[in-house]
């Protein structure tokens, strides 16, 4: 289900740093290009995506760093239909700063949050609380899609696009915290991570690692806090 509330005034959400202000203002600029940031990435984890809002009963979902959310207007992509249409999702929302059209901010919660290519394109201070704020975003679960290498685009400033370049461990240890923290008893956070083994000209042999955290039963608490199985 989506509800209504002012999600900002559960979230503690920090302030966002100068950087991240600079880089939404350069993100607008590359997004006047048509052919980047399309926001297909979503096409290679549809289905596993689709399994998780098929065990998660989710009807509604928002996709956090849609790009230009073509897969969802798309009826000859590779799903074969709109991406909400494949997933079977009856209400979606698109947020994107960086593209006018998607850049108002959710006032509501969702059952799925999706967040694909985007975590690595954000200031290193700045992960934490947006990672909280989407995770406050959801009522159910969470799909996470970390890149793990640098991109072949830059910024006019020579600046590789892919900002924050971790591995898997780092990211994990960073989401686990967070999820542990404050979301564990509501949501499952799913993650799954990119690594380029090798790259040439605009290709690679990529190898994506998935993680996932389920929210604990009351059973599972008991022990957690106790350490009595």
């Amino acid at each position: 289900m989506k509800t209504k509330f002012p999600i900002l005034k559960m979230c503690s959400v920090t302030k966002p740093s100068a950087e991240y202000h600079e880089l939404i203002e350069e993100y607008k600029k590359l997004h006047t290009d048509l052919t980047i940031f399309p926001g297909r990435s979503m096409t290679k984890y549809a289905h596993y995506v689709r399994s998780i809002i098929r065990d998660n009963k989710c009807k509604t979902l928002l996709d956090y760093g849609c790009g230009k959310g073509n897969l969802y207007k798309d009826e000859h992509n590779k799903l074969g239909k709109p991406l909400h249409k494949f997933l079977k999702i009856k209400d979606y929302t698109l947020y994107d700063p960086g593209l006018e059209k998607f850049s108002k901010l959710p006032t509501g919660t969702y059952d799925m949050v999706i967040c694909v290519d985007v975590m690595e394109h954000l200031p290193t201070q700045d992960l934490e609380w947006i990672i909280d704020r989407i995770m406050f975003f959801a009522n159910k679960s969470v799909f996470l899609n970390i890149a793990c290498y640098e991109a072949l685009k830059k910024f006019p400033n020579g600046k590789n696009v892919h900002i924050t370049v971790q591995e898997p461990e780092w990211w994990i240890d960073l989401i686990n915290k967070i999820w542990y923290d404050k979301h564990k008893e509501r949501i499952n956070v799913y993650m799954a991570f990119e690594e380029v083994e090798d790259r040439f000209v605009s290709t690679g042999v990529f190898k994506t690692h998935v993680n996932y955290r389920k929210h604990l039963s009351m059973r599972e608490k008991f022990e957690d806090a106790t350490g009595i199985p």
